[in-house]
């Protein structure tokens, strides 16, 4: 829903600046989720179903409501804007180190 096309502006300007459009479609009914064809009936502005831009020619990534799904889907998003897969366990290691050396130098 979009009665003054402020959305359908923030995305076209996004789309002219080459900034990457993460298209993502909630599943579940009562966070908001509908059938996909209920975009394409009057509620995507027809601008922004044409050249240059193309809006759905993007996969749309499903939202699932499931906790397990949903942390897949939103890994899915990430990468789609351009995230790259990291070593968790590496990362949690360094951020022990930081904090460990940081209550040290409180201490000195």
């Amino acid at each position: 829903y979009d009665p003054d096309g402020t959305v359908a502006w923030l995305v076209q300007a996004a789309m002219d600046r080459k900034i990457t459009i993460a298209m993502v479609h909630e599943q579940t009914p009562n966070l908001g989720g509908c059938a996909f064809s209920t975009f394409f009936q009057g509620q995507t502005p027809q601008v922004l179903l044409q050249p240059p831009y193309n809006l759905y020619n993007a996969l749309a990534i499903p939202l699932y409501g499931s906790p397990e799904h949903r942390k897949v889907s939103l890994r899915h998003v990430l990468r789609r804007m351009g995230a790259a897969p990291c070593d968790a366990g590496l990362l949690r290691r360094k951020l022990q180190q930081l904090n460990h050396f940081m209550s040290v130098a409180r201490l000195v």
